[in-house]
């Protein structure tokens, strides 16, 4: 029973060991350490060739003349290296994609590569050594790849170039040689051509060559040996003669290290270059910027450098590989150099570097200024390398990579139909044939968006994506014709008038659908706006809306300013005057929309307030950006500007929060004094009983001898805010004053008159005595006032 139950679990283990195990065993038997590595370590380089049969691996390293032989266990070499004067242990391991090399030798020493590539730079050009001059340009172009262009395999071959003066040495003292002498070649300033290609005497063995910086006259005499027939090697002096001569070259320059003198000449015509053509090599890897940042855009506008930068980048890099291979010492270094550098000259145009003056400094100081290829030269670019179309390039240089859609574009046309690349006019004929179908996609694709837009828009029953299919369709046309052009360089390199046109075709539909957008935005907060009492939504949402379409307009105008060249310093100077007079000529409706702004700040009333305004009684119908709408108690509409309302004493009747009430009751002047003080105190007390009265402020009592009757007033405030509530309320407290009239049994005052006759003349004679005298006594009866 144990060993039944044992059994699983000695299963789970194994299988689990071989899960664990396999992928060690599968890296094992896939590490393959053969072919070519760039290789470094803290003092040097190589390049290292290896070679594996099974798990033994032999191979050699150059320039030092070694040789490295191991063994490969569990994926690990483990092994020897050797060269002249030195041995040890080394280790190496690989990754797991077999790219990358890490290792390490003597006392912890890192010795760490990567696989060489085919096609890398070292093999792109072919190194000699049949004439002095073949010798020194071979080991300048070495030399500069390894260490400026980090690919060790360009020192390979380096030793059949050198020769070392003086005993026997050992790798290690050959290396530092070696870096000394390039340090010296890289001080200098030289003309390749100016070498000589053999001796002046046939017999003799050697040539002398002076080099050195150009901005002082010390020299380094180099010496040329043909230790072999018809192969020449640079003789490397001693290490403590060329440390010596370092240093004195160093002194001379007025720096005190190279450290210090690679800080001074990194703005140089020299680092132009150097920055510029390793800058296209590495486009995509963090080179376009340093490509770019060396190149003087000036006479083209900021927006379209990202857009147009690297166009004129793929043809200067195009005239250059037509040019030469370039060699960095051939073009001075000197940072204080006063006059610009022309490194080709063409009736076309030339290839030129000068200093290109800075913005001052925070301080105040002006800056000393950038070396870059001119704005002349950058201009001019096209219209080279059209000229120098036929010459083919450097061997080598022959298939550069196309730094932008344009020059992607056109060497696709190039390889498939060449006679599309010919001149047809201003542009080339494929060029044209792309104009043309851009236009007609443009146009189709103006009419399919606003087609749609206009259908949903009568699906749905709506106006909303109608207004917005004019713009739409604007803004696919212009998407398109923005796309096309960096393709097909329509811009500053081809048609600047169709680029510009096109820009501003891309602002004004942008603008168009923006300032539409806003308005359905807007319309959309108004019409939530009239739902609420406040008239502060209304307010905000016009002068939301108001401002928004005035910056689109704005913003429209600079971006149009920006693509046609105006400076926006000018636009905005000009805009700033125009709405000076503006305002000026515009000035009360300006006043309008800053009493409105005053209106939504202060609040002096809402919508449905009563309100009285110069002695008008009306009601608040509407507050918008320029007046306010009113409706008079007689039905009548006002508009009211808005300066008017914000200088004006408003009366708001509907922020009362109680209304008074002034009654008057006539009594008649024959009702007895016990029933007047009777009535009056039941009236106090009629108030009081009353629900929406304030108890607080009720005054009623005997007021005056009216012309027919005795007046009594009752003045007391309602607790109601709306002037129909009022009315309700008076009603109500009328009916109960009459039901107290007739309870307590007194009479309201109402307008009467009495008559008396007095007989005629002719009555009085007859009987002798008079008649009485009639008299007439107007008077009114007490009703109710």
């Amino acid at each position: 029973m144990s060993t039944s139950r044992a059994c699983p679990t000695s299963l789970i283990a194994l299988l689990a060991a071989v899960l664990l195990c396999a992928p060690l065993a599968v890296r094992a038997q896939q590490a393959d350490f053969s072919g070519e590595w760039q290789t470094y370590w803290r003092t040097g380089s190589a390049v290292v060739s290896l070679d594996q049969e099974g798990n033994q691996v032999t191979g050699t390293y150059a320039p030092h003349d070694g040789r490295i032989e191991g063994t490969v266990e569990r994926g690990v070499l483990r092994g020897t290296w050797e060269q002249p004067g030195s041995s040890g242990r080394v280790v190496f391991a690989l990754s797991d994609d077999g790219q990358v090399l890490t290792g390490r030798f003597g006392n912890g020493e890192y010795w760490n590569g990567f696989r060489e590539e085919t096609g890398s730079a070292s093999s792109n050009w072919r190194l000699g050594n049949a004439s002095p001059r073949e010798t020194l340009r071979s080991l300048l172009i070495a030399a500069n790849v390894a260490i400026y262009a980090g690919d060790a395999g360009a020192l390979r071959r380096v030793d059949n170039l050198l020769s070392y003066a003086g005993p026997d040495t050992n790798a290690r003292d050959q290396a530092a040689r070696r870096t000394m002498m390039f340090d010296i070649l890289d001080f200098s300033t030289l003309r390749i051509n100016d070498v000589p290609l053999a001796p002046e005497d046939p017999q003799a063995q050697t040539v002398r060559f002076d080099v050195g910086p150009a901005a002082i006259p010390q020299k380094t005499t180099l010496q040329f040996v043909s230790e072999v027939p018809g192969r020449w090697r640079l003789v490397l002096p001693p290490a403590d003669q060329l440390a010596n001569e370092t240093a004195h070259l160093l002194s001379a320059m007025g720096y005190e290290s190279k450290a210090q003198l690679d800080t001074a000449r990194a703005n140089s015509p020299r680092a132009v270059m150097r920055d510029f053509i390793q800058g296209t090599q590495s486009w995509d890897e963090g080179g376009r910027e340093r490509a770019l940042a060396v190149m003087d855009l000036s006479h083209i506008p900021e927006r379209l450098h990202t857009l147009e930068g690297p166009i004129y980048a793929d043809y200067l890099q195009r005239i250059l590989d037509r040019v030469a291979y370039v060699i960095w010492q051939e073009i001075p270094d000197d940072p204080d150099r006063t006059v610009p550098y022309v490194y080709f000259q063409h009736p076309v145009g030339n290839i030129a570097i000068a200093r290109v003056s800075e913005p001052p400094a925070e301080d105040g100081a002006a800056g000393a200024g950038r070396w870059k290829l001119t704005s002349e030269t950058v201009a001019a670019s096209p219209a080279l390398l059209q000229a120098m179309q036929n010459l083919p390039p450097i061997r080598g240089l022959e298939a550069p990579q196309a730094l932008s859609p344009y020059f992607r574009l056109r060497e696709s046309v190039r390889a498939t139909s060449p006679g599309l690349v010919q001149d047809f006019g201003y542009l080339e004929a494929w060029q044209w044939l792309g104009l043309v179908a851009t236009l007609l996609a443009a146009y189709a694709a103006r009419l399919v968006v606003g087609g749609a837009l206009r259908a949903v828009g009568r699906r749905e029953g709506g106006d909303r994506a109608t207004a917005l299919a004019m713009p739409a369709g604007l803004i696919a046309a212009a998407v398109i014709l923005s796309w096309a052009i960096t393709r097909l360089g329509l811009t500053q390199v081809g048609l600047p008038a169709v680029g510009s046109l096109i820009g501003v075709f891309l602002i004004f539909a942008i603008a168009v659908l923006a300032y539409r957008l806003v308005g359905l935005v807007g319309g959309w907060f108004l019409a939530r706006a009239e739902k609420t009492v406040s008239h502060v939504d209304e307010i905000a949402a016009s002068l939301g809306t108001g401002l928004m379409k005035l910056l689109v307009v704005v913003g429209a105008i600079i971006a149009v300013a920006d693509v046609v060249g105006l400076p926006y310093e000018g636009v905005l100077t000009g805009l700033g005057v125009g709405g000076v007079a503006i305002a000026f000529a515009a000035r009360d409706t300006v006043s309008n929309m800053l009493g409105g702004g005053i209106l939504m700040a202060d609040r002096p009333f809402q919508r449905g307030d009563l309100i009285e305004l110069d002695g008008t009684l009306a009601t608040v119908e509407h507050v918008g950006l320029r007046c306010t709408r009113l409706r008079s108690l007689d039905d009548t509409l006002l508009n009211v500007p808005n300066s008017h309302l914000s200088d004006r004493v408003i009366a708001n009747w509907g922020k009362r929060r109680r209304r008074k009430v002034v009654l008057g009751v006539g009594l008649t002047y024959d009702t007895p004094r016990q029933k007047l003080d009777t009535f009056v105190k039941r009236l106090k007390e009629l108030l009081l009983e009353q629900p929406r009265i304030d108890r607080e402020d009720i005054y009623v009592g005997l007021k005056s001898f009216g012309a027919s009757s005795i007046d009594i007033e009752l003045m007391f405030y309602l607790k109601v805010y709306a002037y129909g509530s009022q009315v309700d309320a008076q009603h109500e407290i009328v009916l109960d004053i009459i039901a107290l009239a007739e309870e307590v049994g007194v009479e309201f005052a109402f307008p009467t008159r009495t008559l008396h006759l007095q007989p005629a003349a002719d009555q009085i004679t007859q009987t002798g005595a008079p008649d009485e005298t009639p008299r007439t006594t107007s008077g009114e009866a007490a009703g109710l006032g």
